[in-house]
């Protein structure tokens, strides 16, 4: 079957990964805390000192998924300019030197094993084709997560086998119980992706006066079959 869905981040982690308040941009861009580091105030020295490890490639076929780098900034703000990309999600970094910012902040989380987020490559010239984001949410095993994918991968079947990818990572090596994620009530693509995945709704909450649905995905589900 064809997927139909736009992998419209589910709500707070594709916000601005904010990773350490309340909110996350997945609070990283929308689904998960919001992630707005003041330019000024970071230092770059420091955080690159704190990288010890990268994140692990995932591939399958002509899906690739690594580590979201610097080099990525440019082609991730044009990406989320679009209109029909930015619909359904809570505003990205502004622009190519905030991004640069965010994307610094979220290897300082990685080394503290606190978010994973990851670029998606797709085609034969492996460009720049999405964002998938989780950013633990306190020590009990559950982490929110945000996507988003570029409009000419809908409906091809590419992010039902990136985000299979995606968690399979979350759940077995980075050791997620519980996985949240958010959609607006209208994005009826984003509502569609989470089912795909196995997802139930737990809540309906209120996002700047729109219905939100929170959706939960456990490890113990997605290992017992959700992926078929």
């Amino acid at each position: 079957m064809r997927d139909e869905h736009r992998p419209g981040c589910t709500g707070r982690a594709a916000r601005h990964l904010t990773l350490g308040r309340t909110s996350h941009y997945c609070q990283m861009f929308g689904s998960a805390p919001p992630f707005e580091p003041q330019r000024s105030h970071l230092n770059h020295r420091m955080i690159q000192a704190t990288c010890v490890e990268k994140l692990p490639v995932l591939t399958q076929d002509e899906i690739c998924l690594r580590e979201v780098e610097v080099s990525d900034a440019a082609a991730l703000v044009a990406l989320f300019a679009r209109p029909d990309v930015s619909a359904h999600l809570s505003p990205p970094p502004a622009d190519v030197g905030a991004f640069n910012d965010w994307i610094d902040l979220s290897h300082a989380r990685r080394s503290e094993r606190r978010a994973a987020c990851y670029t998606l490559l797709a085609g034969d010239n492996q460009d720049v084709s999405g964002l998938f984001m989780a950013l633990r949410l306190g020590g009990d095993g559950r982490a929110e997560i945000g996507f988003a994918m570029a409009p000419h991968l809908w409906g091809t079947g590419a992010f039902l086998k990136a985000a299979r990818l995606y968690l399979d990572f979350i759940f077995n090596q980075w050791n997620v119980v519980t996985l949240v994620g958010r959609t607006l009530e209208r994005n009826e693509r984003g509502v569609g992706a989470m089912r795909k995945l196995g997802a139930t709704v737990i809540e309906t909450a209120d996002r700047n006066g729109e219905p939100e649905l929170v959706w939960t995905i456990t490890a113990a589900d997605w290992k017992q079959g959700s992926r078929t």
